[in-house]
């Protein structure tokens, strides 16, 4: 009887989860993020389209410096970017796919566009890539 009037101690447990086959499987599946649901959810032709467009921006954007990638071809790729983005805005009744896909890549175009508009104009390019 002595034992009622002693402080009670608490005593915790830890356990580690194991996956039991016996235990109903209560893991939600969990939610990909927007890029993965839109990378899954891309038919091949959109798959097609944006790595084209991949292609054409580091093409032209030429991060390497490769010897190979000339100012025609630089060009070439532009106007590739170009001719898909006008083809995809002829009707404006959602953002057009080639938009979405440059996203990525607008801040890096905007400053190359920056670069060769100050450099085009002393040089006197008339428009050329490079």
């Amino acid at each position: 009887m002595g034992a009622e009037n002693e402080p009670k101690k608490s005593v915790t447990i830890v356990t580690e989860s194991t996956n039991d086959d016996s235990k109903p499987n209560n893991d939600k599946k969990k939610k990909p993020t927007l890029e993965e649901d839109t990378e899954n959810a891309m038919s091949e032709e959109d798959q097609e389209l944006k790595e084209r467009l991949e292609t054409c921006v580091s093409t032209l954007l030429n991060a390497e410096s490769e010897a190979e990638v000339t100012i025609p071809l630089r060009s070439k790729a532009l106007d590739v970017i170009v001719t898909e983005l006008r083809s995809a805005t002829s009707s404006m009744t959602s953002v057009p796919k080639p938009l979405k896909f440059l996203r990525p890549h607008f801040v890096v175009l905007k400053e190359l566009h920056a670069t060769l508009s100050e450099g085009g104009d002393s040089a006197g390019g008339g428009g050329e890539v490079g």
